[in-house]
């Protein structure tokens, strides 16, 4: 029988997670029955028959020799949805040279704009043969909020450049309050119609979407804050995270969409937040390095102001590796017009970047 490649029927999608738990152990995230539960629930779906099916296979006598794993998504353009799709996995179990890469294509062409975000070394050469475009290292915005906890987490020794850095670069803010917003149902869309008007191009962040994405997640907790208790005034969604083996902790920003106005309290209010919660840094992924500097203002500092002290990204446990930040990849089939890559608003909660990873696992991928 040929190969065959399609979107996978419920009994094949059983068979990817179990190739996945063969590959990353049983305590994968991605494999989780809550997990997989919630992304079936996304308000996102591609128009296909299988519509519920969240892998791409080529299959041949019912064995599944590749897999490519991803979330259907939305992403706005001068004010008009396009249909985008994230890359989460992308395994080849076969033998067969190129086979993984027939299924990438087969997926690109069910979407206007195809994302991947977190590539090892040999998907971002396999990304870059087939035309996609590559960011090695995206924004990260960063404030330290506690210098001499940091200092001491991370080793820091006095009179070393770290730090001198740490100690000079980030000066005392004051607090400025804020709510956090546990009821989704009295939020005001205010910051979508803002954030629509504000970039170009965004990954869409609709009150459906809060909703699921980060009030509905099965096991991580996300805090919703604003400098009002109906979000008037924007909103940013941010995670505890406590460092491996320490009662510290950092703060992930995942969004910060402020209406115009009042960027720099809600940034300021983010770091309000992280004294309150023990956390020594607060840190802002975001693809676009234009919007991410705008969104978070002095007395953050960029990726090419810290870049070079290494300041750990990974805390489970702190890690510091070659890659300063995270990867991402993109591919336009057919990319509407006015989509422009620099000014593109997509951060760490697209995909399945912001995972609490098990300690009996650590995702190569991250």
């Amino acid at each position: 029988m040929a190969i065959e490649i399609r979107f996978a029927t419920e009994n094949e999608s059983n068979k990817c997670n179990k190739i996945l738990v063969d590959l990353y152990g049983k305590n994968y995230y991605g494999v989780d029955a809550r997990f997989i539960k919630w992304k079936k629930a996304s308000p996102f779906k591609l128009p296909q028959e299988n519509a519920n099916s969240l892998f791409m296979i080529a299959v041949e006598n019912s064995n599944v020799l590749a897999l490519q794993s991803f979330l259907p998504s939305k992403v706005i353009v001068e004010g008009k949805e396009f249909q985008a799709i994230w890359t989460t996995e992308w395994i080849n179990i076969s033998n067969i040279k190129g086979l993984g890469r027939n299924v990438f294509r087969a997926l690109q062409t069910h979407a206007n704009i195809n994302c991947f975000f977190g590539a090892n070394s040999f998907s971002a050469n396999a990304c870059t043969k087939i035309g996609w475009e590559i960011i090695n290292n995206i924004e990260r915005m960063l404030y330290v909020i506690n210098k001499e906890k940091l200092c001491e987490l991370f080793g820091y020794k006095p009179k070393s450049e770290q730090f001198y850095f740490v100690n000079e670069k980030f000066p005392f803010v004051k607090d400025v309050n804020h709510f956090v917003c546990e009821d989704i149902n009295i939020i005001s869309d205010r910051y979508f119609s803002e954030a629509i008007s504000r970039f170009s191009s965004l990954s869409y962040r609709g009150l459906d979407f809060i909703e699921w994405r980060y009030y509905r997640h099965p096991y991580l907790k996300y805090f919703v804050i604003s400098l009002d208790a109906y979000g008037k005034s924007g909103i940013a969604v941010l995670r505890v995270e406590q460092v491996k083996d320490s009662s510290l902790n950092v703060v992930r920003v995942l969004d910060i969409l402020p209406s115009r106005g009042f960027e720099e309290d809600l940034a300021i209010a983010i770091i309000t937040f992280g004294k309150k919660n023990n956390a020594v840094l607060v840190d802002f992924f975001c693809v676009s390095s234009k919007y991410a500097r705008e969104l978070c203002p002095f007395p953050y500092l960029g990726l090419d102001e810290h870049i070079s002290y290494d300041i750990p990204m990974l805390f489970q446990p702190i890690e510091v590796r070659e890659r300063k930040s995270i990867n991402f990849a993109i591919d336009m089939p057919s990319c509407p017009k006015g989509f422009d890559l620099k000014s593109f608003y997509a951060t760490k909660s697209d995909a399945e970047q912001d995972v609490a990873l098990n300690d009996d696992y650590k995702t190569p991928i991250i």
